[in-house]
């Protein structure tokens, strides 16, 4: 246990500190929650448990050695277990005494006369708070199966939450008091469900959930440290796989000659080393690529642990030399507010690397995605995706985005900045990804002549260009990816970006002359802008016809052409 948590639990525990007791809660709140939803799969189940996670801790803070963190998260992972098995023995017991009594609903409404004796007896000095543990009580007692579902049996489950002890309803009317699960200042995340399956099934919701493919490294010589191998054939290649925070390295073993030639794919799922319980994994192929899994794990993410689906993908070469691939089997997907509204979204791994929260960069194309649900459509569409990031824009609203590690909770917090300004061309309407060179992710905006965005150092990797000709026709432009265009943001400050004009055609063959007769070459005609990207115009629906080029000899002749194309 670190200092700081060790001074926050002594503050509590000896002097009954809410502040202490707050900060703990602010700490470690959606770790708690995070491992009960995992298990309860209901928000309202999760929160009653996170709560009673909280009442363990207050009451044993002054005997507690362990790490909180640790110590939590089986806590929460303990009561959610239990609360899973007895709501499955209640609903059985329910339809049981249904089924006897001839009634067809549980009976909540023969509790209510209990249930608001209770509330007025117990301690009517604390008020609403302490009415609404001591209820609390009492339907964790039903809820617990410790009464029958009859509604002539429900007498004695009464009498018992009234005889809960006076601490407990205190500590409980405390826990209401400190624990909302929403750190001052921030929105509360947004859980959403974990979801795997085949790819074709998972595109029927998510367009592109098992597209990230992440190389591995393979090697035909055994690592040190595996045991218990299965009795393999001398054409086999032991495949690195590192997933998760940290990362956890597991290793795969591929034997071409297993399954009668067909061969197969050991995995260290637990990633002890150890192969002795792993059942082999045959081969699905398609048009030369061997796919195995799906494939689970157990990975460890943000202090939570919880199931991680992909597949690994043998690409066949003619030159006996195979490639290895892995491919996420799994997404994240529920309700998410942004602003006051709530957006159906999906989170994606698009590193391929078992987290769902690699920010969006400048170097590395790879990071993770999500999907909105902006129009509504119950789809997601064109248009519906964005970058892992931790700024974003919409409708002029900026927020402060956060993702967990594990893909289940996403926060969008309404947020202001230190602003800069970026001019460009006044005539020009311009929408650009502004990346990060800090680590914050990225984000698109927009503007004519002038776009406000954070202080920061970006880089633009692309941006998209309007304006209108003499004759009314909107020209269109767009500026590719590389290089990124660098601009240092300053709060308060205007930072000037040249782009587009002048304009530059280059003409580049390949290979070096003299050319023999017959050679092929191969001419590139690029149209680059002021910040040496490259461009691409379109004059209203019509893309700008491409090039042609036209070959004269000595003597002026034309003796060939050749007309360029897109690409």
């Amino acid at each position: 246990m670190d200092e700081q948590e060790a001074a926050l639990l002594s503050r509590y525990a000896q002097e009954r500190d809410p502040d202490a007791f707050r900060a703990l809660v602010e700490v470690h709140q959606h770790m708690v929650y995070a491992a009960c939803r995992r298990i309860l799969g209901n928000r309202e189940d999760a929160l009653d448990d996170a709560q009673g996670c909280f009442l363990k801790l207050a009451l044993n803070a002054a005997r507690l050695r362990a790490p909180v963190a640790g110590w939590l998260h089986r806590v929460a992972v303990r009561l959610s277990l239990n609360a899973r098995r007895d709501k499955s023995l209640r609903r059985a017991r329910e339809t049981e005494a249904a089924l006897l009594s001839g009634r067809s609903e549980p009976v909540w409404e023969d509790l209510r006369p209990e249930i608001d004796g209770v509330s007025v007896s117990r301690a009517p000095e604390t008020g609403k708070l302490c009415r609404a543990a001591a209820v609390s009580g009492i339907i964790l007692k039903y809820n617990l199966g410790k009464a029958p579902a009859g509604a002539r049996e429900a007498g004695p489950a009464i009498r018992k939450g009234e005889d809960m002890d006076r601490q407990f309803i205190r500590w409980a009317a405390i826990l209401l008091a400190l624990c909302s699960f929403a750190v001052p200042g921030r929105a509360r995340a947004d859980t959403l469900s974990y979801r795997h399956g085949p790819p074709a099934e998972l595109r029927k919701e998510v367009p592109n959930p098992g597209t990230a493919l992440r190389a591995l490294q393979a090697t035909t010589v055994q690592p040190a440290g595996l045991a218990a191998l299965p009795d393999l054939s001398a054409k086999s290649q032991y495949v690195s796989v590192s997933l998760g925070e940290g990362p956890t390295e597991f290793w795969a073993i591929h034997d071409q000659q297993a399954n009668e030639g067909v061969g197969a794919l050991y995995f260290d799922t637990d990633g002890d080393s150890d192969f002795a319980e792993e059942e082999p994994v045959k081969p699905q192929r398609v048009n030369g690529t061997e796919s195995f899994g799906p494939i689970s794990v157990e990975l460890t993410r943000g202090g939570s642990t919880g199931p991680y689906h992909f597949y690994i993908r043998r690409y066949l070469r003619g030159t006996g030399k195979d490639y290895w691939r892995l491919s996420p089997a799994c997404y994240n997907v529920g309700d998410v507010t942004i602003g006051d509204k709530a957006y159906r979204m999906a989170v994606t791994d698009g590193a391929a690397n078992g987290v769902f929260n690699d920010l969006w960069n400048q170097t590395d194309s790879w990071s993770d995605h999500a999907y909105v649900d902006w129009n509504g459509d119950g789809t997601f569409g064109s248009g519906e995706s964005l970058y892992c990031t931790r700024l974003y824009t919409r409708d002029g609203q900026w927020y402060e985005v956060s993702f967990s590690a594990d893909g289940l909770d996403v926060s969008f917090t309404p947020a202001e900045f230190p602003m800069g300004t970026v001019t460009f061309d006044g005539d020009l309407g311009l929408t650009a990804q502004f990346v990060s060179g800090t680590g914050q992710g990225g984000f698109i905006a927009g503007g004519r002549g002038r776009i406000e965005v954070p202080a920061d150092d970006y880089g633009i990797l692309r941006w998209w260009g309007t304006r209108a000709a003499d004759d009314g026709v909107t020209w269109q432009v767009t500026g590719s990816r590389t290089p990124p265009t660098k601009v240092a943001v300053r709060a308060g400050e205007e930072t000037e970006v040249v782009i587009g004009e002048p304009f530059k055609a280059s003409l580049t063959a390949s290979g070096k002359p003299p050319y023999r007769w017959g050679a092929s070459i191969s001419f590139q005609a690029k149209l680059a802008g002021a910040d040496d990207k490259d461009y691409r115009f379109q004059r209203g629906n019509t893309e700008m016809p491409a090039p042609k080029m036209v070959l004269r000899d000595e003597s002026g002749k034309q003796v060939g052409s050749h007309a360029f194309e897109y690409g």
